[in-house]
């Protein structure tokens, strides 16, 4: 609540090149995909670099039918171009590597693939990201991330995301 505080008064304190550079950004929906963290700083001038950052980025028509293009996101990035990721029933890998495994409640494609009315199958795949691009998940198992609508382009990328709380 102090950062939210301070941020507004430097605001209207003229701090415009602060509010140029950040936007507080926090998740509105009951569960949070990046838990604990439901508050994040985005920074808009730092794209994120590699692999580990979290990416803050607005949906295109790909993240339909629960969200409308333009919507807020942030995930964790896991590949970047270049890397080559593949999506199966037991994990997702980059370059060989597993970053994301099937467990209980940390994977979790088929029961969203059944929501989203498709066979698990049909998101399986390898592909490999362009350049410029990213490969974003979150580890629980509602998160809806690019296992399910691909990568996020870099016109999509707003900035490097900063949890807060």
């Amino acid at each position: 609540m102090v950062l939210i505080s301070l941020l507004a008064l430097l605001a209207v304190l003229g701090a415009e090149p602060l509010a140029a550079r950040y936007q507080l950004g926090w998740v509105r929906q009951g569960e949070v995909c990046l838990p604990p963290w439901r508050w994040f700083l985005i920074d808009l001038t730092r794209p994120p670099t590699g692999r580990g950052d979290l990416l803050a980025f607005r949906g295109d028509v790909r993240v339909g039918p629960w969200f409308a293009p333009g919507q807020w996101f942030v995930k964790r990035v896991v590949a970047v171009g270049g890397d080559q990721v593949t999506v199966s029933a037991e994990a997702i890998t980059v370059n060989g590597t597993p970053v994301v495994q099937a467990a209980p409640g940390t994977y979790g494609m088929a029961a969203l693939a059944a929501t989203l009315n498709q066979p698990p199958e049909t998101f399986y795949r390898t592909e490999t990201v362009p350049p410029g691009a990213w490969f974003v998940v979150a580890p629980t198992a509602a998160s809806y991330d690019s296992r399910y609508w691909g990568v996020v382009r870099p016109e999509q990328g707003l900035g490097r995301a900063i949890p807060l709380w």
